[in-house]
C-alpha cells in the first residue's frame, strides 16, 4: 500500500496565483502577446469561429496550464532530488546537459506545443495531462545522463526514472500527478532520442534493469537511480513495478508528447546559433575545417557529408530533414531560422579564427550575462539597485577569477554568473586553439585570410540556397526574450 505524506511542496499557493506569477516573470507574457497579435491580425475574418476556438485553447494553454505545470516540474527537477545531485545541475563541467539545457528544452517544448495544430483538438483532460507531462519531461529527461555522464540508455531507463520521480512528487509533496501521466512520461522520454524508430512497444522494467541498471547505479548508494528506488521503497512503492501502461486510446497523445520533447531537445542543439557553433567546435578534437576541404565546392562536402570537422558537420546538420523525427511544420520553420543564423555565425567565427580576434566572444558573453541579470530582476530575486550595480561590473566580471563581490547575491544567481564567466574563458581558449590550427592550414595551403573568407562566404550562401527544408505554412511570431542562461528552472521562491 502506497504511503501518501500529508505535505505540500515548498511553495503553497493557489494555481491561479502561481499562473499569474509565472506568466509575469517569464517569457510566457511575451508568448501570450505573440499569440494574441497573430490572432487579431491574421484571423480577423474567421467567420466559422474555428480559428477563434483554436486561439482560446492556445491562450488557456499558455496563461493557465503551462505556468502551473512549469512550477510543479521545476520543484521536482531541482528541489525534490538530493542536494548532491542539485550541485550537478549547476556544475559548469556539465554545461551540455545541466540546468541550462533543461531550461532551453522547456522553453522550446512550450513554444512548439503552443503552435502545434493538434493542440486545439485535445479534450480538457488530455490538455491538462499533456501540459503536466511536457514540462516534467523537459526538466528531467536528462537527469540520469547528468548523474552518470552516460548517453547510451539514458533515454530508455530515463523513461522509468521520470515516471518514478512523478510518483515520488505525488507521494512526498502531494503534487497533482497521476498514473496516466506517469505512463505518458515513461513512453515519451523513452523515445525522445530516436523518435524516428518509435513503435508502440516499451520493454518491461526488468528488461531495462537487466541492460542498463548496473550502468546507471541501481546498486550504488550515491546514484540518482538508487536514491529514487530507495525513496519510493520507503513509501511502499517498488520502482520495478512501474511499467508503462498505455491503452490504444492514449497512444496518439503519447507519440505527440515524445515528438514535442524530441523537437525541443534537438532545437536546443541549434539555438542559440552562436552557442551551437561553439558546441560543435568543442565536441571531440575536430578541426574547424580539415585541410583537404579548403577551397572545395559544395559538391565535395555533399559527397563527404559525414566528415568530422566543424564546417562539414554544420552543413550536414543543415541538410538533415527532421520531419522523420516528428517535427511539426512550425518547428521545422522555427528551426530553419536558427539554422540560417548558425551558418552566419559560422562565417563570423571563421573570421575571428583567421584573424585571431576576441571581440565576438566578449560581446556575446557580456550580452548573456546581461540577460541573466535582467531575468533575475524580473523573477524578483534582486532589486533595481542590485541590477544596476551588477551591470556596471560588466565586462570585467567575466574576466576575473575573484567572485567575492557576488557573495551577497542569491546563490543561484552568483553560480550562474560564474558559469557564464567559466564558459567565456573556455570559449576564448577554444577559439585560440582553433585559430592557431586554422591559420596553420591556411599557410600550408597558400591561402590568404581574404581568400579563405571569400570562399567560405560563397560556400555558406550555396548551402542556404540548397537547403532541403521546405517550409510549410507561415512563420508564427515567437518571443525575443528567451534567455540563453537561466538562474533556475523555477520562478517562484
Amino acid at each position: 500500500m502506497e504511503q501518501m505524506e500529508v505535505r505540500a511542496g515548498p511553495v503553497e499557493l493557489p494555481d491561479s496565483e502561481i499562473a499569474r506569477l509565472v506568466v509575469a516573470r517569464t517569457f510566457l507574457g511575451e508568448l501570450e502577446n505573440c499569440i494574441t497579435q497573430q490572432h487579431f491580425t491574421d484571423y480577423i475574418h474567421d467567420k466559422s469561429g474555428r480559428l477563434g476556438r483554436r486561439f482560446e485553447r492556445q491562450f488557456n494553454f499558455i496563461d493557465r496550464l503551462i505556468p502551473v505545470a512549469w512550477h510543479h516540474a521545476a520543484l521536482a527537477a531541482e528541489n525534490l532530488v538530493p542536494e548532491w545531485f542539485q550541485a550537478k545541475l549547476t556544475d559548469p563541467q556539465n554545461s551540455d546537459h545541466n540546468r541550462q539545457h533543461l531550461a532551453h528544452v522547456g522553453n522550446n517544448v512550450i513554444v512548439g506545443s503552443a503552435y502545434d495544430l493538434s493542440l486545439s483538438s485535445f479534450s480538457g483532460q488530455d490538455l491538462v495531462d499533456s501540459t503536466s507531462v511536457l514540462m516534467f519531461d523537459a526538466f528531467t529527461h536528462d537527469h540520469l545522463q547528468i548523474d552518470k555522464h552516460i548517453k547510451d540508455g539514458h533515454d530508455y531507463l530515463g523513461g522509468l526514472f521520470v515516471a518514478g520521480l512523478m510518483r515520488l512528487a505525488r507521494l512526498k509533496w502531494n503534487l497533482p500527478y497521476t498514473e496516466r501521466q506517469e505512463s505518458l512520461a515513461f513512453f515519451s522520454v523513452y523515445w525522445h532520442s530516436y523518435p524516428e524508430e518509435m513503435t508502440e512497444f516499451v520493454p518491461s522494467v526488468s528488461q531495462l534493469f537487466d541492460v542498463y541498471g548496473e550502468k546507471f547505479g541501481i546498486n550504488e548508494p550515491v546514484s540518482l537511480l538508487y536514491w529514487l528506488k530507495d525513496e519510493l521503497g520507503k513509501r511502499n512503492v517498488d520502482l520495478a513495478g512501474l511499467d508503462c501502461r498505455l491503452n490504444e486510446k492514449d497512444m496518439f497523445l503519447a507519440k505527440w508528447l515524445s515528438h514535442r520533447l524530441a523537437a525541443g531537445d534537438k532545437r536546443a542543439s541549434y539555438a542559440p546559433p552562436f552557442m551551437s557553433v561553439l558546441r560543435t567546435m568543442a565536441t571531440g578534437e575536430k578541426p574547424f575545417i580539415s585541410s583537404e576541404f579548403l577551397g572545395q565546392p559544395l559538391e565535395y562536402f555533399v559527397k563527404n557529408i559525414r566528415h568530422d570537422d566543424v564546417v562539414a558537420r554544420t552543413i550536414f546538420e543543415d541538410f538533415r530533414d527532421l520531419r522523420q523525427a516528428g517535427f511539426s511544420a512550425f518547428e521545422i520553420n522555427w528551426l530553419k531560422e536558427n539554422k540560417v543564423k548558425k551558418l552566419d555565425y559560422l562565417v563570423k567565427t571563421a573570421g575571428v579564427l583567421a584573424g585571431n580576434e576576441k571581440e565576438l566572444i566578449v560581446e556575446k558573453f557580456q550580452k548573456y550575462c546581461q540577460e541573466v541579470i535582467y531575468e533575475s530582476f524580473r523573477e524578483r530575486s534582486i532589486n533595481a539597485d542590485t541590477r544596476t550595480w551588477l551591470l556596471s561590473l560588466l565586462p570585467d566580471l567575466l574576466f576575473q577569477n575573484d567572485f567575492t563581490a557576488l557573495t551577497d547575491l542569491p546563490v543561484d544567481l552568483a553560480a550562474t554568473v560564474q558559469l557564464i564567466a567559466h564558459d567565456c574563458v573556455n570559449a576564448k581558449k577554444l577559439m585560440s586553439k582553433k585559430s592557431q590550427e586554422l591559420r596553420g592550414y591556411l599557410k600550408n595551403k597558400g591561402m590568404s585570410k581574404e581568400q579563405f573568407m571569400s570562399w567560405l562566404t560563397g560556400l555558406v550562401n550555396e548551402v542556404k540556397a540548397n537547403g532541403n527544408l521546405k517550409v510549410v505554412g507561415r512563420y508564427a511570431p515567437v518571443p525575443e526574450n528567451m534567455p540563453v542562461y537561466c538562474v533556475s528552472l523555477g520562478v517562484i521562491k
